[in-house]
């Protein structure tokens, strides 16, 4: 640490005289941005003190230099200032700066001076030196991506994209698949697991109206036959379907009540009609 000690005389005893003593940080090399920190300690006679309005506030004092804060102790009979500058200054070459002194006023209205003090500031890249092809890195190689394999998987991706944009459609009716097919049994079975508290006789004609929907006419038991023909796919429930009609016409003329439909009938009839069984 650089010391400086500047005396200066007040009116009395020269005992009385303050005493300014500067702790500067070392001259060494210093780059833009760093920071450099000053130590004021101040020996004041008894009842003195800095005045605070003569303490220099934070800031730019400089196009390359900021006082980034000031920090006050007291310690005894001494008041230890802390400054820390900053230097923002760009050389090109070595260049020493001088960091200016300060003049303190005290309480009992008399001036002390703290001494300027220097620091080498040094140059970011040393602009003399010669760059050559060796101090420079090589080009990274470059990794080629497999374009034949990218676009086949993209080919696939956007082929399977399409099947199911093209599933989804089919399954909702919409286009291209609009035009296709009613589901009487289909929506038959819909109604009656939405609508599970309507009685037997509402459901049995619930059914039997998807029945006719189907045929495109009203199916009696004496039309099963020209029906299974019409509707093959219907064929492997042919006993189920006899002995679904056949308990309505017993229930019409009164020989017995039929139940509702099962569920496990009707759940298969709509398979049936889709190709699903």
């Amino acid at each position: 640490m650089i010391r400086a000690l500047a005396l200066c005389l007040l009116p009395g005893a020269a005992m009385s005289a303050p005493l300014v003593e500067s702790l500067a940080p070392p001259p060494a090399a210093y780059f833009p941005g760093d920071e450099l920190v000053q130590e004021l300690r101040l020996t004041l006679p008894p009842g003195v003190s800095p005045d605070p309005a003569s303490l220099p506030l934070p800031g730019p004092k400089d196009y390359w230099l900021d006082l980034r804060s000031l920090r006050q102790e007291r310690r005894g009979d001494q008041f230890i200032l802390f400054l820390h500058w900053q230097t923002f200054y760009s050389a090109v070459t070595a260049d020493r700066r001088e960091v200016p002194g300060l003049s303190l006023r005290l309480s009992d209205g008399s001036l002390v001076q703290a001494p300027a003090f220097s620091f080498i500031a040094a140059p970011l890249i040393p602009l003399t030196d010669d760059m050559s092809a060796a101090q420079m890195r090589p080009d990274p190689p470059v990794h080629t991506a497999p374009g034949r394999r990218i676009a086949v998987l993209f080919v696939a991706a956007l082929a399977a994209f399409a099947l199911s944009v093209l599933g989804l459609a089919r399954h909702h009716g919409t286009w291209p698949f609009h035009q296709r097919g009613k589901r009487p049994f289909t929506r038959a079975a819909r109604q009656l697991r939405n609508r599970s508290g309507r009685g037997p006789a509402e459901a049995r004609r619930l059914l039997h109206r998807a029945f006719d929907e189907a045929a495109g006419r009203v199916v009696l038991s004496a039309d099963l036959a020209e029906f299974l023909a019409a509707r093959p796919e219907f064929q492997r429930l042919s006993t189920e379907i006899s002995e679904f009609f056949l308990a309505s016409d017993r229930q019409f003329f009164g020989v017995e009540p039929a139940g509702p439909p099962a569920p496990e009938f009707v759940s298969r009839l709509s398979r049936a009609e889709r190709g699903l069984l």
